[in-house]
């Protein structure tokens, strides 16, 4: 459970344009094309294509994260199911009392 609460908030953070729940090589990756992107306004250029290879590092983050959530959050639907039925397996004896 605190495991799915955790990738929830990574996720939610991360749609926020938080930073802190990238990975090192997604950190990085961001600081060079946020460098590019510096470089080229210092000489007046354009920074449209820093500009989408920092939102695809983003978008490739959020990705990754919503994938992580999806399969925590089904790993715990099936352990609920399977708790349940399980139960329903001990408890369908017939008994009168």
């Amino acid at each position: 459970m605190a495991k799915v609460d955790q990738a929830r908030r990574k996720l939610e953070a991360v749609r926020k344009g938080e930073l802190w729940p990238l990975t090192a090589g997604e950190k990085a990756r961001l600081a060079v094309h946020i460098g590019r992107g510096v470089s080229k306004v210092v000489r007046g250029k354009s920074t449209n294509a820093a500009d989408r290879a920092a939102d695809r590092v983003l978008s490739d983050a959020e990705e990754r994260l919503k994938a992580e959530y999806d399969a925590l959050e089904s790993a715990r639907k099936k352990t609920i199911r399977d708790k349940a039925t399980a139960k329903a397996e001990k408890g369908s004896g017939f008994s009168w009392w």
